[in-house]
């Protein structure tokens, strides 16, 4: 935070928008959306008489008001004497602070009491950005964004009270904050709540116990991206929730507890959580678990999912505590004293079955001779250990004999038709391999995390599909029937794959196939009639696809797979299209770009909970092909499009709903669509160049790394996924 020079100002109360005045402050604007009201530049001294909180004393207070408004730059801070706080902010719209310092002083000396720095309740679309709070209280709020701040103790802080406490919380973000928690920083009873590529640490001073993260009820968490470390007791507590995930955080456990175990990361009394990419490391504590999915209040957590983490040094690694319905896999355990725990033997499962596998397991002392669901194709090693791996009162059946790495995958169209794949591993393309077969459109991949499926027309127009698991593809080819004249489309959702295609009619036919039994369910026709290849995007955690197609007026179409079945009717967001759209879900919405009819980039989403569709926004730029979008490990949003002259450009979207200033560009050219995806914290990119040469290109956190020819070519855009 920059802070430029301040004059002193006595206390501001506003309590409706013909407050905002020159004496209450104000330096400038109207109070609308393009021309704010700006608070700037003061340091606030005195109090006041609080307004919404009677008997309270206050610095800064706005209440009731609906005028669009911006605080920046200013201070409120010193002590507050009795019952009191720096600011206030109650039942607004519509405001921002940015880039001020509101702090209040703890009384003397430590371990007693800590004044509240900023409240903020009832409140819609707030936004704080860039400042430093000390104490801050949200409560009953929609649309809070709280980014790019400090929040946590200053002067003299006793170690009581919540650093951060957020209750009730609709559509809320809390992104790219360095937060120190005192007590805990806590989340409560909200929905649609995102806490992202936060620094977050709990302090211990008082000698409490204090939970760096403690998400306690509430429905679509989503923990992802953070730096988490310090926690006396537990470091990521989610209670009590539902529809909730837990991925790419960083958690060392670094405090020992007085009171009894505690956790890397903790889920009691949840339903349908996944915990997936963590990375746990134990580093203080005998009895530190790594995860746990545990009980409180009674109630027995289940439907949870974990996969893909690191747990290293804990004791135990994974423990299951009264759970049902938990299914573990593709986790590397590396050196923790005790593996995994389980009480509830047979409830849970510890593998996901074969060909996919179970854990890495340090400890593992089977060989891998042979394959097949039994171990019984010998000789003929397929990455899975012969025998399983057991801990007291669990087992995995297909334990994995090498850690799990990420890998970055590529399927092309040769210009022979003929398919082939590459990969990225370790930093280093491995080589083109043929993977027999043919097709005369661009080749499709889907992937759940543990398997990659791989979808292609044939030359017949048959449909035709391989799966790729434990590094290596299925030996043939399966068949679901039917025919398609373009692209298919795939998602993986609940343990089964969903095809979506446009028939020889032009019809979309909709089939699924179970990954456990390999069996089909058949084909389902969806109605509607499209002349483009459709685009299918499937949410897990919300138990849902999306389907978004070209009608045959190049009108826009969507329909959702929820609940076990597809909506009746099409609904549409409006717009046109010539062209293929893009679409890909955040979790709580589905994100759509096309191409409109006027060669333009225009952006529409699509929220699960109310069901309807925001207004089309304009990006700017022009593409004479399809965009391309992903989503990044933080929430961001990347469009990859080509440009009118075959140059590629990129414009990303924060997870609070802002576009970027202007494009970039990695430099490069292509005729078609290029193709990307997540790759753990980056996003990888793959096209076809003007010479017809493919080509791959990385987006880290801030620069691309540049172009890798990989000696190849194809005349049709690639297809790319990441497991």
């Amino acid at each position: 935070m920059v802070v430029s020079a301040q004059s002193s100002h006595p206390p501001i109360l506003i309590t409706s928008n013909a407050d905002f005045t020159t004496a209450n402050g104000v330096t400038g604007g109207t109070g609308t959306v393009t021309d704010p009201y700006v608070i700037s530049g003061w340091n606030v001294t005195g109090l006041t008489g609080s307004k919404a909180h009677p008997g309270t004393y206050v610095h800064v207070e706005i209440d009731n008001t609906i005028a669009y408004f911006v605080i920046r730059n200013i201070s409120v801070q010193g002590s507050v004497n009795g019952n009191g706080q720096a600011a206030i902010l109650s039942g607004v719209s519509n405001g921002r602070v940015e880039s001020s310092n509101i702090t209040a002083y703890c009384q003397t000396p430590p371990g007693l009491f800590c004044y509240l720095g900023l409240t903020v309740q009832s409140s819609t679309n707030v936004t704080l950005s860039g400042d430093i709070i000390n104490q801050l209280s949200a409560g009953g709020d929609t649309n809070l964004v709280l980014e790019g701040s400090t929040i946590g103790p200053f002067g003299n802080f006793a170690g009581s009270g919540d650093s951060l406490d957020v209750n009730g919380c609709q559509h809320c973000l809390i992104s790219g904050n360095n937060i120190v928690a005192s007590g805990n920083f806590k989340i409560s009873g909200g929905s649609d709540v995102t806490i992202a590529n936060n620094n977050i640490s709990a302090d211990t001073q008082g000698g409490s116990w204090a939970t760096s993260l403690l998400v306690g009820g509430g429905t679509g968490i989503r923990v992802t991206g953070n730096t988490v470390m310090g926690g006396v007791g537990d470091n990521i507590d989610l209670d009590r929730v539902s529809n909730a995930t837990v991925s790419h955080n960083k958690v060392k456990m670094t405090a020992a507890s007085p009171y009894g175990t505690g956790t890397g990361i903790a889920i009691l009394s949840s339903n349908n959580v996944q915990v997936s990419q963590n990375s746990v490391v134990n580093a203080c504590c005998v009895n530190g678990i790594g995860v746990l999915v545990g009980v409180s209040f009674n109630i027995s957590p289940t439907n949870i999912r974990i996969f893909e983490n690191n747990v290293t040094q804990a004791h135990p690694g994974i423990s299951l505590q009264s759970a049902t319905n938990v299914t573990i896999y593709h986790n590397n355990l590396f050196g923790n004293t005790v593996q995994a725990t389980d009480d509830k033997p047979g409830s849970n499962r510890w593998d996901n079955g074969y060909p996919s596998g179970g854990n890495f397991w340090s400890d593992y002392q089977g060989v891998d001779n042979c394959s097949g669901p039994r171990q019984n194709v010998c000789p003929n090693p397929d990455g899975i250990g012969d025998t399983s791996y057991t801990f007291s009162t669990g087992h995995d059946n297909y334990p994995l004999m090498k850690p799990r790495t990420s890998i970055l995958a590529t399927v092309m169209r040769g210009t022979d038709n003929r398919l082939y794949w590459n990969k990225l591993s370790s930093g280093t393309w491995t080589g083109w391999g043929s993977l027999s077969g043919a097709t005369p459109s661009a080749p499709t991949i889907c992937s759940s995390g543990s398997n990659m499926i791989l979808v292609v027309r044939g030359l017949d127009n048959g449909i035709y599909l391989k799966i790729f698991s434990n590094d290596m593809w299925s030996s043939s080819w399966n068949s679901p029937g039917g025919a398609t004249n373009d692209q298919p489309a795939c998602a993986i959702l609940d343990s089964a794959l969903y095809l979506v295609v446009r028939g020889l009619d032009s019809v979309t036919y909709a089939n699924s196939m179970s990954l456990a039994t390999s069996t089909w369910s058949g084909w389902a026709n969806l109605g509607g009639q499209t002349p483009s290849a459709p685009v299918l995007v499937g949410t897990s955690s919300a138990n849902r696809l999306d389907l978004v197609v070209r009608g045959l007026a190049n009108g826009i179409y969507h329909k959702a797979f929820v609940n076990g079945a597809w909506t009746l009717t099409w609904d549409t967001p409006r717009g046109a299209t010539p062209d293929i759209p893009s679409a890909v879900s955040d979790g709580r919405a589905i994100d759509v770009v096309v191409r409109g009819m006027d060669n333009g980039l225009w952006y529409n989403s699509y929220n699960f909970t109310s069901g309807s569709w925001s207004n089309w926004f304009s990006i700017g730029g022009a593409t004479a092909t399809a965009p391309s979008l992903a989503i990044d490990s933080s929430g961001s949003l990347h469009l990859l499009v080509t440009g009118l002259a075959n140059g590629i450009w990129h414009i990303s979207r924060t997870p609070a709903g802002v576009w970027g200033p202007i494009w970039d560009s990695p430099g490069g050219s292509t005729p078609d669509r290029p193709a990307l995806v997540q790759f753990g914290a980056d996003i990888a990119v793959l096209v076809r160049g003007t010479n017809n040469s493919v080509f791959s290109d990385i987006l880290g956190e801030s620069s691309w790394y540049g172009w890798t020819d990989l000696g190849e070519t194809t005349n049709s855009p690639l297809a790319i996924s990441s497991l």
